[in-house]
C-alpha cells in the first residue's frame, strides 16, 4: 500500500473510531525552537489528531499511525497490513514505557 492509500485508510479508521483529524498548515514561527508536526490531543474531552498539512504523505501516515495506535480498534475492519502497523506502534510505545519505568527504579 502506498503512502496516500495508507493515509486514506487511516483517515477512514479514525472516522469510524470517532476520532477527528484536522490537517492545518502549522506556522513555524509560532514555536521556532520546537519541531511540531502533529499528534493526538483532546479538546473538551474529545480526541483530535492534528497534522501539519505541509508534511509529505509518509510523515502524515506516521503521525496518524502513532495517534491511532493509542485507541482500541479491534472491532474495526481494516486491511491486515494497516492493523499490523497500528499494533506494532502500540507495542513499541509499551516497550518504551517499560524501559522508562525500569530506568527510574
Amino acid at each position: 500500500m502506498d503512502a496516500p492509500s495508507l493515509e486514506r485508510a487511516l483517515l477512514d479508521v479514525a472516522s469510524r473510531a470517532g476520532v477527528r483529524v484536522r490537517r492545518e498548515p502549522f506556522d513555524p514561527r509560532a514555536f521556532p525552537d520546537v519541531d511540531r508536526r502533529g499528534g493526538l490531543c483532546f479538546v473538551d474531552g474529545a480526541p483530535l489528531i492534528l497534522v501539519d498539512a505541509r508534511l509529505d504523505p509518509v510523515e502524515r501516515v506516521a503521525i496518524l499511525v502513532d495517534a491511532l495506535s493509542r485507541f482500541d480498534t479491534d472491532a474495526l475492519t481494516m486491511a491486515p497490513a494497516l492493523r499490523d502497523r497500528l499494533e506494532l506502534a502500540s507495542e513499541k510505545r509499551a516497550d518504551r514505557r517499560r524501559r522508562a519505568i525500569r530506568a527510574v527504579k
